[in-house]
Formats: structure tokens, C-alpha cells, sequence
């Protein structure tokens, strides 16, 4: 995970991987359907 976040409206929250698919499946059998779990593509980056 690199991100992690409220939605904007504050429904559910957003979390932004590099491995979308496989979060959606994960996701919701980790931590359960009540709340909302958003998934987005997001790379990590690096500290120059």
C-alpha cells in the first residue's frame, strides 16, 4: 500500500496500491465489507 485515505465524502476510505486486482480480492477478506474500500493505482516512490 501506498496510500491510504478517507473518501472525499467520508463513505468509506481509499487506498491506492500497485497491484489492483489482487487488492480487491484481499482487501475485503482482510478488514470486511462494512466499510467501503475503495482500490487505485498508485506507484511508491523513491527519495532522491
Amino acid at each position: 500500500m501506498h496510500e491510504t485515505g478517507p473518501r472525499y465524502d467520508g463513505s468509506g476510505v481509499t487506498v491506492g496500491v500497485e497491484q489492483v486486482e489482487r487488492a480487491r480480492i484481499e482487501l475485503p477478506k482482510r478488514y470486511g465489507t462494512r466499510i467501503p474500500i475503495e482500490v487505485t493505482e498508485s506507484r511508491g516512490f523513491a527519495l532522491l
